[in-house]
């Protein structure tokens, strides 16, 4: 972890989403490691863009290790993070019709 770096918000968009789906989880795979690699002790929170649905939702959200695309984070006394799925409601978006 690096000295004074309180958490990581990554506003999405975590991988370009290539043609292939195997192109795909090969990027996301890449940069989960790099979270991964930033250490078990600091918080990394995420918001799903609409290029990370190149990969299957349920599968996205995985690999991201998130429970759901919506959540909340406590930061501090009176404070919390609202973190939305604004990703499209759309078929080929991952959700159900």
């Amino acid at each position: 972890m690096s000295p004074g770096l309180a958490g990581v918000l990554n506003l999405g968009d975590t991988i370009d989403g290539r043609e292939s789906l195997a192109e795909s989880l090969q990027d996301l795979e890449e940069m989960t490691a790099v979270f991964d690699a930033l250490g078990p002790q600091l918080p990394i929170l995420h918001v799903i863009g609409n290029h990370d649905l190149r990969v299957p939702r349920q599968e996205c959200l995985a690999r991201l290790r998130l429970p759901a695309p919506y959540y909340r984070h406590p930061l501090g006394p009176g404070w919390r993070l609202l973190v939305l799925d604004t990703t499209q409601l759309t078929s080929g978006s991952g959700w159900e019709q």
